[in-house]
């Protein structure tokens, strides 16, 4: 192990231990370069404010356009580092006469970094800038990028405030990375979301019957957008179908986004390809089982509505009712019915004629009907259907169905 990364890991360990404080005086000067850059060997540092941001500001000469690097705060918070970006290059001081530049393939907080795209040293140090390591770069900036995203978790809280997003969203023409949540537990539940400063609340109303249903409180907004209320400080959103929660199935094309009021839990998430499964799976037994108890509520109000429904009441005596059955036979044949037919009446009155538009001359008549059946699998049906007769100038001939209605099912005890 050469002096340089030897002394490197001592500065390390004690820089983890102590946070370097930067101010104007400890960052403004110059400073060498590990590699050179665009054929220069020293670059010039200003650290300061910049409108509402804290800001350093590098640029290779005095007259030279600079580049801007602006504070990252909440990295810097969670990292115990002063941290700066720019156009995804980090700024972070190594020492106090020294900082690292990286380009890596990702950005801070969001993954583990696995690749170092350009990498250099600024430093006040000389012989330091003559003896620049790359390798002990790049582990500097890997080892922060693995300590931000393998925080301890700690205790959760079911509070509102600032709710951080798995997977950043845009509103208000800008990338959000967290949403302002509130929850509302005053008469009908709701969630508050605020997902940008210019934005307005969106609200997400309780699903009582299907929170109870899955065992978590379910929030939906408009027809199709739901949040759930998974665990302390943990939203889930996701998107269902017109049908909605509860009519369809969670498929492998389902997608969801997570909340949290916790960053460090978003990062497990993140880089966790087993938590992820486990909330696919979650999300799969709750659509299922709502679906399942939905349908089986459909199926019981249909029976009940079934056992309870009546025979059309017969009208009009029809002479001869087996060609009333003869014609909707041929009908069902037509169009493949399923159901073996048991009988045939009319249920209106009386028949309606028909005419030519133009002409006023009598073309036929019509009247309303029903016929009995039976499907293979058990069940009694009736449907509606219209009957109609050609006039042929002196008779009404050729019987035939003309369309149908609705169809329904009713207890085989009624025939």
């Amino acid at each position: 192990m050469n002096k340089w990364l030897l002394g490197l890991l001592v500065v390390l360990f004690n820089y983890n231990v102590h946070a370097l404080e930067l101010t104007e005086a400890s960052v403004n000067g110059e400073y060498y370069l590990g590699v050179p850059e665009r054929g220069k060997s020293k670059v010039l540092m200003q650290y300061g404010q910049l409108g509402n941001k804290t800001v350093i500001a590098v640029a290779a000469c005095q007259s030279c356009p600079p580049a801007v690097y602006s504070f990252q705060q909440e990295p810097s918070k969670t990292l115990g580092t002063p941290v700066f970006m720019t156009s995804g290059l980090y700024l972070i001081p190594l020492n106090e006469n020294s900082f690292v530049l990286v380009q890596p393939d990702g950005l801070l907080g969001r993954k583990v970094w696995s690749k170092i795209g350009h990498a250099n040293l600024y430093t006040r140090d000389q012989q330091a800038a003559a003896n620049f390591d790359r390798a002990s770069v790049e582990k500097f900036a890997i080892d922060l990028s693995h300590k931000i995203m393998n925080q301890e978790v700690g205790e959760m809280a079911h509070s509102g405030g600032e709710y951080f997003l798995a997977v950043p969203q845009k509103h208000g023409g800008k990338i959000q990375s967290s949403y302002s949540i509130e929850f509302n537990e005053k008469g009908k539940k709701s969630v508050l979301v605020k997902p940008c400063d210019s934005c307005s609340m969106v609200e997400y109303k309780i699903l009582p019957e299907e929170s109870g249903v899955i065992g978590v409180d379910v929030y939906r907004n408009a027809s199709s957008y739901y949040l759930f209320d998974l665990k302390d400080g943990v939203l889930v959103y996701t998107f269902a179908n017109a049908s909605g929660f509860g009519r369809t199935e969670w498929s492998k094309h389902s997608k969801y986004n997570v909340y949290s009021n916790n960053q460090a839990y978003i990062r497990k998430i993140l880089q966790s390809k087993q938590m992820q499964n486990t909330l696919d799976s979650m999300m799969g037994e709750y659509f299922a089982k709502a679906k399942s108890y939905f349908e089986q509520k459909a199926l019981a109000e249909k029976s009940a509505k079934d056992a309870a429904r009546e025979l059309p009441k017969e009208g009009l005596v029809y002479s001869d009712k087996q060609q009333l059955l003869d014609a909707a036979s041929r009908w069902a044949q037509a169009w493949s019915w399923k159901e073996s037919l048991i009988k045939t009446y009319l249920t209106q009155s009386d028949w309606s004629i028909t005419r030519n538009r133009l002409t006023g001359i009598i073309t036929g008549k019509v009247i309303g009907g029903v016929v009995i059946m039976k499907h293979p699998d058990g069940r009694c049906r009736y449907q509606m259907l219209n009957y109609r007769q050609d006039y042929d100038g002196s008779s009404y001939t050729n019987l035939q169905v003309s369309g149908i209605g609705p169809i329904y099912d009713f207890a085989c005890d009624k025939l």
